[in-house]
């Protein structure tokens, strides 16, 4: 998105990140380069296709899919990542590979396996190296969705962050897809964003608390955000390759250059239809918290920093059966509850409300709240402590929900 001027969700950007495997054992394979090389003619870190463009990132094995322009309608970005999917995995085939979803590989050693992009670019990706070490789950082993909303003043930005601020907690409750870490269900439904959240422990300027703090104007963000950053890192960065803006690590993260706000914390699910049906109830919520706060923002900026931080551990532990019993928040997100809810009777009551039968994001919705985050379902069909090979089936199952654009059902049949 470049600098915008659009109005709240007047325009959507879209990111979406896979991992590029071995097509028999499915273990990480760090051989992006030589896909954006073959549709690219030549080494290069970036391919743009007529609506999307492919791209690298941190690692060798991650690939990234972005749409060209802000989309006026998340449904038209339905078909076009599809269309990305199967034809990355179409010429992958023939190399011996495949494109898989979720926001972790279940079994990846990152000390081991570990391939910093190294081409194009690279110096950006040392210095991250250097500095925050990336031989690790939080750095090396994780793909997400970005969603870039646009506001088209001060004023919009402030009630905008300050509603995606107070849903933020709320939202591995709706996206969690990572139980396993190394093989092992190690009790967290988004064990993605509890090794996010930790990852740069050694810089609390960078990620924060993940949940962004509390701004009400951009002269307080700069100053809150971007210059605490840059102090920290300057004595590290002499080069000054770091930026604030691109270095703010938090799950909500403002570009203030170019009139956006990004989310950051929504795992990649098992096909781009599940992914954008999140996307687009994440968006109708962030609406309701607008209408409801349309006079000022003050109730959700002043809503505790730590209360947030508390609710998103949970959430990011136990996804759509986190319990929400602080009658403070539940007032502020819109639920009439006596005394206590879950999380998915939040995003029920979203969808019941906001989500039109007729919608193409009708039916997935409806399978990821009444038969539970991808996380959850995942779970449920191979149990908390797989084995490798029952993880090797699971997996292909959704390397295959992947390509035919199809969401993975409980208890369906794997391999």
């Amino acid at each position: 998105m470049n600098r915008s001027s659009y109005p709240l969700f007047s325009r959507f950007g879209v990111e979406i990140e896979y991992m590029v495997v071995d097509r028999e054992r499915l273990d990480v394979s760090p051989t992006t380069d030589e896909i954006l090389f073959h549709f690219g003619n030549g080494p290069t870190s970036e391919v743009e296709f007529d609506q999307a463009t492919w791209s690298n990132e941190l690692v060798r094995h991650v690939l990234e899919f972005k749409i060209n322009q802000p989309a006026v309608q998340l449904e038209s970005c339905v078909d076009i990542f599809q269309e990305q999917v199967r034809k990355a995995n179409l010429w992958l085939a023939g190399e011996g590979r495949l494109l898989l979803p979720t926001g972790m590989h279940p079994w990846m050693n990152p000390k081991r396996e570990t391939h910093l992009w190294p081409f194009e670019g690279s110096e950006i990706y040392q210095a991250f190296d250097r500095v925050f070490g990336c031989q690790g789950h939080g750095w090396s082993n994780l793909q997400s969705v970005h969603l870039n909303l646009p506001y088209s003043s001060e004023e919009e930005f402030v009630h905008l962050h300050a509603s995606i601020r107070l849903l933020l907690p709320l939202i591995p409750a709706l996206s969690a897809s990572t139980p396993f870490q190394e093989c092992q269900h190690l009790g967290f439904m988004d064990q993605r964003l509890e090794s996010y959240r930790t990852n740069a422990r050694r810089f609390d300027c960078v990620s924060g608390q993940v949940i962004p703090e509390p701004f009400d104007s951009y002269q307080a963000y700069r100053e809150g955000v971007f210059d605490p950053i840059e102090n920290c890192l300057k004595p590290l960065d002499p080069d000054g390759i770091f930026e604030a803006e691109w270095v703010n690590a938090r799950g909500a993260i403002a570009r203030l250059s170019r009139g956006s706000i990004e989310i950051r914390i929504i795992d990649t699910q098992e096909c781009p239809l599940a992914d954008l049906a999140i996307l687009f109830l994440v968006v109708e919520a962030l609406k309701v918290l607008l209408a409801r706060h349309s006079g000022s923002p003050t109730a959700m900026l002043s809503y505790p920093q730590e209360c947030l931080v508390d609710l998103f551990k949970q959430s990011s532990r136990d996804a759509d059966r986190t319990i929400l019993k602080d009658p403070v928040y539940l007032d502020l997100v819109g639920i009439d509850a006596k005394e206590s809810c879950k999380a998915v009777d939040f995003w029920n009551h979203v969808y019941r409300t906001k989500v039109s039968a007729s919608s193409i994001f009708f039916e997935p919705l409806g399978i990821i709240l009444n038969q539970g985050t991808l996380a959850r379902r995942m779970l449920d069909t191979v149990g908390s402590r797989p084995s490798h090979e029952e993880l090797q089936l699971l997996y292909r199952s959704l390397g295959h929900c992947l390509h035919d654009g199809v969401l993975l059902a409980r208890d369906a049949p794997v391999g």
